[in-house]
Protein backbone atom coordinates (compact mmCIF):
# COMPACT_ATOMS: atom_id res chain seq x y z
CA UNK A 1 0.00 0.00 0.00
CA UNK A 2 1.32 3.19 -0.65
CA UNK A 3 0.87 6.20 2.04
CA UNK A 4 -2.05 8.90 1.52
CA UNK A 5 -0.44 12.06 2.88
CA UNK A 6 -2.95 14.42 0.78
CA UNK A 7 -5.76 16.12 2.76
CA UNK A 8 -7.55 17.02 -0.42
CA UNK A 9 -10.03 14.19 -0.33
CA UNK A 10 -12.59 12.60 -2.86
CA UNK A 11 -13.97 10.05 -4.63
CA UNK A 12 -14.14 7.69 -8.22
CA UNK A 13 -15.62 5.14 -9.82
CA UNK A 14 -14.99 2.99 -12.69
CA UNK A 15 -17.23 0.89 -14.69
CA UNK A 16 -15.49 -2.13 -16.09
CA UNK A 17 -16.33 -4.58 -18.94
CA UNK A 18 -15.78 -8.27 -19.82
CA UNK A 19 -13.13 -7.70 -22.06
CA UNK A 20 -9.88 -9.40 -20.66
CA UNK A 21 -8.00 -6.60 -21.12
CA UNK A 22 -9.69 -4.27 -18.55
CA UNK A 23 -7.92 -4.93 -15.62
CA UNK A 24 -5.03 -3.61 -17.39
CA UNK A 25 -6.48 -0.76 -18.32
CA UNK A 26 -7.90 0.06 -14.28
CA UNK A 27 -4.11 -0.60 -12.84
CA UNK A 28 -2.87 2.01 -15.11
CA UNK A 29 -5.79 4.12 -14.46
CA UNK A 30 -5.31 3.94 -10.81
CA UNK A 31 -1.72 4.15 -10.99
CA UNK A 32 -2.01 7.72 -12.59
CA UNK A 33 -5.47 8.44 -10.17
CA UNK A 34 -2.75 8.11 -7.21
CA UNK A 35 -0.06 9.11 -8.31
CA UNK A 36 -1.47 13.03 -9.39
CA UNK A 37 -4.44 12.66 -6.08
CA UNK A 38 -3.54 10.46 -3.27
CA UNK A 39 -5.98 11.43 -1.16
CA UNK A 40 -8.53 10.05 -2.62
CA UNK A 41 -11.25 8.83 0.41
CA UNK A 42 -13.70 5.88 -1.72
CA UNK A 43 -13.34 4.01 -5.34
CA UNK A 44 -16.00 2.16 -5.98
CA UNK A 45 -15.61 -0.43 -9.34
CA UNK A 46 -18.47 -1.73 -10.86
CA UNK A 47 -17.55 -4.98 -12.41
CA UNK A 48 -19.94 -6.36 -15.20
CA UNK A 49 -17.87 -9.59 -16.08
CA UNK A 50 -20.11 -13.06 -16.37
CA UNK A 51 -17.65 -14.53 -13.51
CA UNK A 52 -16.20 -12.50 -10.71
CA UNK A 53 -12.55 -11.50 -11.27
CA UNK A 54 -9.37 -10.88 -9.07
CA UNK A 55 -9.04 -7.06 -7.86
CA UNK A 56 -6.50 -7.29 -5.58
CA UNK A 57 -3.80 -5.97 -8.20
CA UNK A 58 -5.59 -2.84 -8.31
CA UNK A 59 -6.33 -2.59 -4.51
CA UNK A 60 -2.52 -2.77 -3.52
CA UNK A 61 -1.98 0.71 -5.80
CA UNK A 62 -4.94 2.43 -3.76
CA UNK A 63 -3.97 4.14 -0.72
CA UNK A 64 -4.86 1.76 3.08
CA UNK A 65 -7.15 4.75 3.96
CA UNK A 66 -9.36 4.16 0.93
CA UNK A 67 -12.40 2.47 0.58
CA UNK A 68 -12.10 -0.20 -2.02
CA UNK A 69 -15.49 -1.39 -3.14
CA UNK A 70 -16.27 -3.73 -5.62
CA UNK A 71 -19.43 -4.11 -7.18
CA UNK A 72 -21.29 -6.92 -9.33
CA UNK A 73 -22.93 -5.22 -12.74
CA UNK A 74 -26.62 -6.72 -11.89
CA UNK A 75 -26.17 -7.49 -16.08
CA UNK A 76 -23.11 -9.68 -15.43
CA UNK A 77 -22.30 -9.24 -19.41
CA UNK A 78 -25.38 -10.53 -20.41
CA UNK A 79 -27.73 -9.06 -23.32
CA UNK A 80 -27.13 -6.75 -25.67
CA UNK A 81 -23.98 -4.07 -24.37
CA UNK A 82 -25.87 -0.80 -25.61
CA UNK A 83 -28.85 -1.41 -24.33
CA UNK A 84 -28.71 0.14 -20.75
CA UNK A 85 -25.67 -1.61 -18.95
CA UNK A 86 -23.62 1.72 -18.81
CA UNK A 87 -26.37 3.69 -17.13
CA UNK A 88 -27.37 0.77 -14.29
CA UNK A 89 -24.09 0.54 -13.63
CA UNK A 90 -22.89 4.36 -12.82
CA UNK A 91 -26.16 4.51 -11.06
CA UNK A 92 -24.96 1.31 -8.59
CA UNK A 93 -21.86 2.98 -8.25
CA UNK A 94 -22.92 6.42 -7.04
CA UNK A 95 -25.41 4.89 -4.97
CA UNK A 96 -22.60 2.72 -3.23
CA UNK A 97 -20.42 6.45 -2.92
CA UNK A 98 -23.75 8.04 -1.70
CA UNK A 99 -24.80 5.82 0.62
CA UNK A 100 -21.08 6.44 2.43
CA UNK A 101 -21.22 10.11 2.18
CA UNK A 102 -24.93 9.55 3.76
CA UNK A 103 -23.21 7.76 6.44
CA UNK A 104 -21.76 10.34 7.44
CA UNK A 105 -17.50 9.07 5.71
CA UNK A 106 -16.19 11.72 4.59
CA UNK A 107 -15.85 11.00 0.78
CA UNK A 108 -14.71 14.91 -0.53
CA UNK A 109 -16.06 17.23 -2.22
CA UNK A 110 -16.83 15.43 -5.49
CA UNK A 111 -17.03 11.88 -7.56
CA UNK A 112 -14.69 11.31 -10.17
CA UNK A 113 -16.33 9.17 -13.28
CA UNK A 114 -13.51 7.34 -15.39
CA UNK A 115 -13.12 5.31 -18.20
CA UNK A 116 -11.29 2.40 -18.34
CA UNK A 117 -10.02 3.78 -21.75
CA UNK A 118 -9.57 7.10 -19.83
CA UNK A 119 -6.39 8.25 -18.11
CA UNK A 120 -5.07 11.42 -15.47
CA UNK A 121 -2.13 13.23 -16.75
CA UNK A 122 -2.14 16.24 -14.27
CA UNK A 123 -3.27 17.63 -10.79
CA UNK A 124 -6.61 17.83 -10.41
CA UNK A 125 -8.13 18.67 -7.24
CA UNK A 126 -7.23 22.12 -6.40
CA UNK A 127 -8.42 23.13 -9.86
CA UNK A 128 -11.92 21.27 -9.25
CA UNK A 129 -12.63 22.65 -6.13
CA UNK A 130 -12.01 26.38 -7.60
CA UNK A 131 -14.61 25.34 -10.06
CA UNK A 132 -17.14 24.14 -7.30
CA UNK A 133 -16.54 27.53 -5.49
CA UNK A 134 -17.35 29.88 -8.34
CA UNK A 135 -19.90 27.67 -9.48
CA UNK A 136 -22.26 26.91 -6.02
CA UNK A 137 -25.04 25.21 -8.32
CA UNK A 138 -22.69 22.71 -10.29
CA UNK A 139 -24.07 19.80 -11.01
CA UNK A 140 -21.88 18.19 -13.38
CA UNK A 141 -18.07 19.23 -14.30
CA UNK A 142 -17.09 18.02 -17.48
CA UNK A 143 -17.01 18.72 -21.33
CA UNK A 144 -20.49 19.53 -21.16
CA UNK A 145 -21.71 22.32 -24.23
CA UNK A 146 -18.61 22.63 -26.23
CA UNK A 147 -15.84 19.86 -26.73
CA UNK A 148 -11.96 20.81 -26.15
CA UNK A 149 -11.72 21.10 -29.77
CA UNK A 150 -14.07 23.91 -29.50
CA UNK A 151 -16.88 22.80 -31.59
CA UNK A 152 -20.55 22.85 -29.37
CA UNK A 153 -21.84 19.68 -28.07
CA UNK A 154 -25.35 19.27 -29.24
CA UNK A 155 -28.31 17.76 -27.55
CA UNK A 156 -29.94 16.32 -30.47
CA UNK A 157 -28.26 12.53 -30.58
CA UNK A 158 -29.08 12.18 -26.89
CA UNK A 159 -33.09 13.27 -27.04
CA UNK A 160 -33.32 10.56 -29.52
CA UNK A 161 -31.65 7.94 -27.14
CA UNK A 162 -34.27 9.31 -25.02
CA UNK A 163 -36.68 8.80 -27.10
CA UNK A 164 -35.95 5.45 -28.21
CA UNK A 165 -36.02 4.27 -24.35
CA UNK A 166 -39.05 4.12 -23.88
CA UNK A 167 -42.70 4.49 -26.29
CA UNK A 168 -44.12 6.87 -24.51
CA UNK A 169 -42.56 9.81 -27.25
CA UNK A 170 -42.92 7.53 -29.67
CA UNK A 171 -46.55 7.33 -32.29
CA UNK A 172 -48.26 4.54 -33.06
CA UNK A 173 -46.71 3.59 -36.08
CA UNK A 174 -43.29 3.58 -34.57
CA UNK A 175 -44.83 1.64 -31.19
CA UNK A 176 -46.63 -1.19 -33.64
CA UNK A 177 -42.55 -1.59 -35.55
CA UNK A 178 -40.53 -2.35 -32.01
CA UNK A 179 -42.30 -5.52 -31.23
CA UNK A 180 -42.21 -6.65 -27.50
CA UNK A 181 -39.01 -5.46 -26.35
CA UNK A 182 -40.48 -1.47 -26.68
CA UNK A 183 -44.13 -2.39 -25.91
CA UNK A 184 -46.57 0.24 -24.94
CA UNK A 185 -45.21 1.51 -20.95
CA UNK A 186 -47.04 -0.79 -18.50
CA UNK A 187 -44.39 -1.85 -16.26
CA UNK A 188 -43.46 0.08 -13.06
CA UNK A 189 -40.10 0.94 -13.92
CA UNK A 190 -41.66 2.77 -17.55
CA UNK A 191 -43.67 4.84 -15.31
CA UNK A 192 -40.75 5.18 -12.69
CA UNK A 193 -38.30 5.98 -15.98
CA UNK A 194 -40.86 8.57 -17.43
CA UNK A 195 -41.90 10.28 -13.75
CA UNK A 196 -37.75 10.69 -13.54
CA UNK A 197 -37.65 12.38 -17.34
CA UNK A 198 -40.55 14.57 -16.28
CA UNK A 199 -39.60 16.14 -13.22
CA UNK A 200 -36.21 16.93 -14.72
CA UNK A 201 -38.24 18.57 -17.66
CA UNK A 202 -39.85 20.70 -14.69
CA UNK A 203 -36.61 21.79 -13.27
CA UNK A 204 -35.95 23.17 -16.28
CA UNK A 205 -34.08 20.03 -17.76
CA UNK A 206 -33.46 20.20 -21.80
CA UNK A 207 -34.22 16.73 -23.09
CA UNK A 208 -30.80 15.37 -23.96
CA UNK A 209 -28.49 17.29 -22.16
CA UNK A 210 -25.54 15.29 -21.55
CA UNK A 211 -21.94 15.04 -20.92
CA UNK A 212 -18.56 13.58 -22.42
CA UNK A 213 -18.28 10.22 -20.40
CA UNK A 214 -14.91 9.25 -20.61
CA UNK A 215 -14.17 11.21 -17.30
CA UNK A 216 -16.18 13.87 -15.36
CA UNK A 217 -16.96 14.91 -11.60
CA UNK A 218 -20.03 15.35 -9.76
CA UNK A 219 -20.93 17.71 -6.77
CA UNK A 220 -21.15 15.03 -3.45
CA UNK A 221 -23.64 17.38 -2.70
CA UNK A 222 -25.79 17.23 -5.80
CA UNK A 223 -25.31 13.14 -5.48
CA UNK A 224 -26.87 13.29 -2.08
CA UNK A 225 -29.78 15.54 -3.47
CA UNK A 226 -30.59 13.10 -5.90
CA UNK A 227 -29.99 9.90 -2.93
CA UNK A 228 -32.74 12.21 -1.52
CA UNK A 229 -34.76 12.11 -3.77
CA UNK A 230 -35.31 8.23 -4.66
CA UNK A 231 -33.78 8.30 -8.15
CA UNK A 232 -30.58 5.90 -7.19
CA UNK A 233 -33.14 3.40 -5.58
CA UNK A 234 -33.60 1.45 -8.36
CA UNK A 235 -30.50 1.36 -10.83
CA UNK A 236 -32.43 -1.66 -13.10
CA UNK A 237 -34.81 1.24 -14.58
CA UNK A 238 -32.56 2.35 -16.75
CA UNK A 239 -32.15 -1.43 -17.77
CA UNK A 240 -32.71 -2.42 -21.64
CA UNK A 241 -33.46 0.61 -22.84
CA UNK A 242 -30.96 2.77 -25.33
CA UNK A 243 -29.88 5.82 -22.53
CA UNK A 244 -26.13 6.01 -22.06
CA UNK A 245 -24.73 6.93 -18.96
CA UNK A 246 -23.89 10.49 -19.94
CA UNK A 247 -26.74 11.39 -20.65
CA UNK A 248 -28.17 10.05 -17.17
CA UNK A 249 -26.54 11.42 -14.77
CA UNK A 250 -26.79 14.93 -16.16
CA UNK A 251 -30.85 14.10 -16.42
CA UNK A 252 -31.06 13.56 -12.39
CA UNK A 253 -28.20 16.63 -11.30
CA UNK A 254 -30.39 18.67 -13.54
CA UNK A 255 -33.55 17.42 -11.64
CA UNK A 256 -32.35 18.11 -8.26
CA UNK A 257 -31.42 21.99 -9.32
CA UNK A 258 -28.00 21.38 -10.49
CA UNK A 259 -26.03 22.94 -13.95
CA UNK A 260 -23.81 21.67 -16.41
CA UNK A 261 -20.69 23.45 -16.07
CA UNK A 262 -18.16 22.91 -18.71
CA UNK A 263 -14.34 22.87 -18.32
CA UNK A 264 -13.19 21.46 -21.11
CA UNK A 265 -11.25 24.04 -23.29
CA UNK A 266 -7.72 25.08 -22.79
CA UNK A 267 -5.95 26.39 -21.14
CA UNK A 268 -7.57 26.19 -18.27
CA UNK A 269 -9.86 23.47 -19.09
CA UNK A 270 -9.40 19.91 -17.48
CA UNK A 271 -11.62 17.80 -19.73
CA UNK A 272 -9.52 16.92 -22.83
CA UNK A 273 -12.78 15.15 -23.77
CA UNK A 274 -13.65 13.52 -27.28
CA UNK A 275 -15.87 10.81 -28.30
CA UNK A 276 -13.67 9.02 -30.03
CA UNK A 277 -9.82 8.92 -30.10
CA UNK A 278 -7.63 11.67 -28.16
CA UNK A 279 -8.24 15.66 -28.81
CA UNK A 280 -4.61 15.95 -29.44
CA UNK A 281 -1.17 14.01 -29.53
CA UNK A 282 0.30 13.38 -25.78
CA UNK A 283 3.03 16.01 -25.60
CA UNK A 284 -0.09 19.03 -26.69
CA UNK A 285 -2.33 17.64 -23.70
CA UNK A 286 0.56 17.99 -21.46
CA UNK A 287 1.29 21.76 -23.29
CA UNK A 288 -2.57 22.57 -22.71
CA UNK A 289 -2.79 21.59 -18.94
CA UNK A 290 -5.95 18.95 -18.99
CA UNK A 291 -5.84 16.55 -16.43
CA UNK A 292 -8.42 14.00 -17.69
CA UNK A 293 -7.82 12.49 -21.40
CA UNK A 294 -9.94 9.70 -22.92
CA UNK A 295 -10.51 7.27 -25.66
CA UNK A 296 -7.04 5.78 -25.43
CA UNK A 297 -7.94 2.76 -27.27
CA UNK A 298 -8.97 4.07 -30.78
CA UNK A 299 -7.16 7.25 -31.60
CA UNK A 300 -5.99 6.27 -35.64
CA UNK A 301 -2.96 8.07 -35.06
CA UNK A 302 -1.37 6.23 -31.88
CA UNK A 303 -1.35 2.94 -30.38
CA UNK A 304 -3.31 2.38 -26.60
CA UNK A 305 0.28 1.39 -25.49
CA UNK A 306 2.26 3.90 -27.01
CA UNK A 307 -0.22 6.29 -25.19
CA UNK A 308 0.07 4.95 -21.70
CA UNK A 309 3.91 4.19 -22.32
CA UNK A 310 4.22 8.12 -23.27
CA UNK A 311 2.26 8.50 -19.80
CA UNK A 312 3.77 6.28 -17.55
CA UNK A 313 7.24 7.36 -18.46
CA UNK A 314 5.85 11.18 -17.35
CA UNK A 315 4.83 9.77 -14.19
CA UNK A 316 7.97 7.95 -13.53
CA UNK A 317 10.49 11.27 -14.88
CA UNK A 318 8.03 13.92 -13.02
CA UNK A 319 6.52 14.41 -9.21
CA UNK A 320 3.06 15.45 -8.75
CA UNK A 321 4.18 19.25 -8.29
CA UNK A 322 5.43 19.16 -11.99
CA UNK A 323 8.87 19.25 -10.75
CA UNK A 324 11.43 16.34 -12.57
CA UNK A 325 12.54 13.85 -9.69
CA UNK A 326 16.35 13.33 -9.18
CA UNK A 327 18.03 11.14 -11.57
Amino acid sequence: MVPDPSPRRYAALALVGPNPIEPHRVADLVDALVHYEPGISAFVLVDDAPVGRDWSHVQALLPATCKFIVEVSPRQGRGAPLLGGGGMNLLVALRRIAQLAASGVDVGPFVMKLDTDALVIARFHERLARLLETNPDAGIIGACTISPLGKPRGVEFFSDLFARAGCLWLGRTDRAGLGRRRAWPTKMRHLRMYAHVHRALRAGYLLGENVSGGAYAVPTKVLLRVLEAGFLDRPETWRETSVTEDSLFPMYARAVGGKLVDSALSPDGLFGIVWRGLCAMPDDLVARNYAFIHCLKNDPRISENDIRAYFKRRRDAVHTNGEEKAA
